[in-house]
This record gives structure tokens, C-alpha cells and sequence, in this order.
């Protein structure tokens, strides 16, 4: 017994300085963890915010197209009861509103779905205005442009939603919102004349 006294004693030292760093790593792991659930938390916390943010901008931008995608136009090719001259070819365009609140500042055009034409036409000789356009689906003649080589068009058209916000769909059928209002997007001289006549299709 006494032996083993006397070895503790003099290695009393030594088993302190062991005491002591046990404690240290322990005590640098339990900080370590605590960092690590902390970092976590916030990792989890961030990637939460950003899913809500993601979900929060992806609910506004349907929001704000749902009235614009129920809205579009087509060249109907089956039918021409448009003026066909050699001077102003024309076609009938379907402009189809399938929402229940009209649409305002509507322009009516073409443009090529191929070819090196633009995908939207501007200018009075090639857009047509036409106002509002109610609920429902209609016909109108509009002035069609020379074909060139490997060149295909298609009907464009531009509005204004019930929110005041501008929209194109372009003759490849894509909707895009714009800045401008359509008369000035599509490069109308003021006053407006030259207004479209739309005309009720029969179902």
C-alpha cells in the first residue's frame, strides 16, 4: 500500500497533466458539437426560408400570369374573309380570350415562327388595335407581311391585363411581360386609328 502511494506521488504530476487535457478535449468536443447544432439549425433554418421564398415567388409569378395565359392567337388557315388584294394581303386571325374578365389595349399582328423575320411585327402597317377584347373567342383580318424565302408566320398579340400589367405572346406562342403598353411596344402613331373590327366565332 505504502508502494502504491508513494508511485501516485510521484507521478502525481503526470496524472494532473493527463486529468487536465481529458478535461480540455472534452470540454473542446462539447464546443465543437454545440457549433455544429448551432450551424445546423441555421443551415436548416436557411435552406427552409429558402424554400418558402422559391414557393413564395413561384405562387406570384402564376398569380400574376394566370389572367395572361388564358390569352392567345392563331392564323385560321382554312378561311379567308378578309380583302385579299395585290396590294394588302390579309388573313383571319382567332384571338381567343378564355378567361372571364376582359382584356384591354389589344394589338393584334404576325410575325415568323421561321425564317429571319422578328417573332413580333410592329408598325401601323402590320399591327392592328383593337381595344378591349372581351371574354370569348373572335375572328379579325389583319394585314399579312411578304413572304420571304423559308419563311413561316403565325399571329402575335399584345394587351393589357385587369392587374395594368403589359404582355406579348409572340408569334412561337411564347408570353412575356413587357414595360411598354402595347400601342407603344408595337410602334402605333398617335391617335390610334385603323381600330380592328373583331367578329364573334360561332361554336
Amino acid at each position: 500500500m505504502g508502494q502504491l502511494l508513494k508511485l501516485i506521488s510521484e507521478h502525481s504530476t503526470a496524472i494532473n497533466a493527463i486529468t487536465a487535457a481529458v478535461t480540455a478535449l472534452v470540454a473542446v468536443v462539447g464546443i465543437f458539437l454545440t457549433c455544429f447544432s448551432i450551424w445546423s439549425t441555421n443551415e436548416g433554418n436557411r435552406i427552409a426560408n429558402e424554400q418558402f421564398q422559391y414557393e413564395r415567388a413561384k405562387n406570384h409569378e402564376e398569380e400574376e400570369r394566370s389572367q395572361a395565359v388564358l390569352v392567345s392567337a392563331w392564323i385560321n388557315p382554312n378561311v379567308n374573309r378578309c380583302r385579299d388584294d395585290v396590294v394588302n394581303s390579309q388573313s383571319v386571325i382567332i384571338v381567343n380570350n378564355a378567361g372571364s374578365q376582359p382584356v384591354y389595349d389589344v394589338v393584334i399582328t404576325t410575325g415568323a415562327i421561321q425564317g429571319a423575320a422578328p417573332s413580333v411585327l410592329t408598325g401601323d402597317d402590320v399591327a392592328v388595335p383593337v381595344g378591349t377584347l372581351p371574354p370569348g373567342q373572335y375572328e379579325i383580318c389583319v394585314p399579312m407581311p411578304s413572304p420571304g424565302m423559308h419563311t413561316r408566320f403565325n399571329a402575335a398579340i399584345g394587351f393589357t391585363d385587369t392587374y395594368g400589367q403589359s404582355w406579348i405572346r409572340d408569334a412561337a406562342g411564347k408570353l412575356s411581360k413587357v414595360k411598354k403598353r402595347p400601342y407603344e411596344y408595337f410602334d402605333l402613331s398617335l391617335p390610334i386609328e385603323g381600330w380592328g373590327t373583331l367578329t364573334p366565332v360561332v361554336q
